[in-house]
């Protein structure tokens, strides 16, 4: 079975982002509130460097990187439209989670909520194990107050990829939310240390 962990099989997409109550910034983890609008329009440049991938290129070819810039610029209905395109191209079940997670993200920043739960469980039908998608799904429940749900998810994402830091991040505030306060302060320092660790990783390819 294919996966949607690992850049190097599939290139995790990135958008995903830490929920109410966890927010990863630079170095540090907060327990600061954010607003929801936050968790899925978070600048994709910063998210994306977070997890060592670098925004579209500009000028990019196919319909996957047109749609992933366009969303770095805040052009939602044109990356709706590329992603949609690239879904009709992708034959690989690995690219189409990845598109149909992305899609989601956009769907999410329209304000369309429901479509953006079924594209993401039309990326989890593809390949199970996307870790991106369950973060994301993990996201929508905990905002519709599916504390229960949203943890499921965000522990799924981890048994996926243990070394995803977005999945400790939100799954700390889903503890936080039920009253886990020691479950939430680890899963938060695991987010904390795992963004380090990367950063410390990437620190050599800086300036290439």
């Amino acid at each position: 079975m294919r996966t949607c962990t690992s850049p190097r099989s599939c290139a995790r997409p990135t958008i995903d982002s830490p929920i109410a109550g966890a927010k990863i910034s630079g170095k540090s983890v907060t327990t600061s509130t954010v607003n929801m609008s936050e968790v899925f329009h978070a600048a994709p440049g910063v998210i994306l460097r977070l997890l060592g991938r670098r925004p579209a290129t500009r000028g990019a070819a196919g319909p996957f990187e047109r749609g992933l810039e366009a969303l770095d610029a805040g052009r939602f209905e044109a990356a709706l439209t590329e992603f949609g395109a690239a879904l009709e191209s992708a034959q690989d079940p690995a690219a189409r989670a990845l598109t149909w997670n992305k899609r989601g993200v956009v769907l999410i920043a329209l304000g369309r909520r429901a479509d953006a739960r079924a594209a993401f469980d039309s990326a989890l039908a593809e390949v199970p194990t996307c870790a991106p998608a369950l973060v994301n799904l993990g996201n929508l429940h905990l905002e519709a107050g599916e504390v229960g749900a949203a943890i499921a998810s965000y522990e799924a994402a981890i048994r996926t990829d243990e070394t995803y830091p977005l999945a400790y991040a939100n799954l700390g505030a889903a503890y936080k939310r039920v009253g886990r306060h020691g479950d939430a302060v680890r899963a938060l320092r695991t987010a904390m240390r795992l963004e380090i660790r990367s950063d410390a990783r990437r620190r050599p390819l800086i300036g290439l």
